[in-house]
């Protein structure tokens, strides 16, 4: 109850005065937490936090976090990891809140086609998604390329800076649209 409290309180501190209505944000949390599909009220709390934190829109955030507390159970890792994983997506992409959903059902087929957990694949993202966004190759094109090498045996950490490398490669040596014709 003190560590709600304290999360709760946290997570006010991201919230402009006028939209501090904070029992709405416990209501919520506590709504995800009894519907079964993962989480301590602990976790949750501070996945809302870590939600507005990386630019959601609080009247989106809980929202956002029921897909992110699915994407967790069945991703096989944490709440704030499915957070950390879906926000560095979106940001990266310059997408909104409205594509969570779209994008986690990107990483279950990832995961399920791949030899890849999506826990796994969330901890590399942050290093090839911002250098794939500005070379214009799409989450999907990336996704289906973790699946494909996790598949073959590569670990996904590994997978992941590879293509980074293949791709900062191609930006390096002014592909002239290139990676397009790659299907990468």
């Amino acid at each position: 109850s003190i560590e709600f409290e304290r999360g709760l309180a946290k997570t006010a501190t991201l919230l402009p005065s006028t939209s501090r209505n904070m029992d709405v944000f416990a209501k919520g949390l506590d709504a995800i937490r009894k519907t079964g599909i993962g989480g301590s009220l602990h976790e949750l709390t501070e996945g809302l936090y870590e939600t507005i934190s990386a630019g959601v829109p609080a009247a989106k955030s809980l929202e956002f976090l029921t897909i992110a507390a699915k994407t967790a159970k069945g991703g096989f890792t944490d709440v704030r990891t499915a957070v950390d994983g879906l926000t560095t997506i979106l940001n990266s992409y310059q997408l909104g809140a409205e594509e969570a959903n779209r994008i986690s059902d990107i990483l279950f087929v990832t995961q399920n086609r791949g030899k890849v957990t999506i826990g796994e694949m969330a901890g590399s993202l942050g290093q090839i998604l911002p250098i794939a966004s500005s070379a214009g190759v799409k989450f999907e094109e990336i996704s289906a390329a973790i699946a494909t090498l996790t598949l073959k045996g590569m670990p996904a950490a590994l997978a992941i800076t590879g293509l980074r490398a293949t791709i900062a490669a191609f930006i390096e040596k002014g592909d002239g649209g290139k990676l397009a014709t790659l299907g990468l």
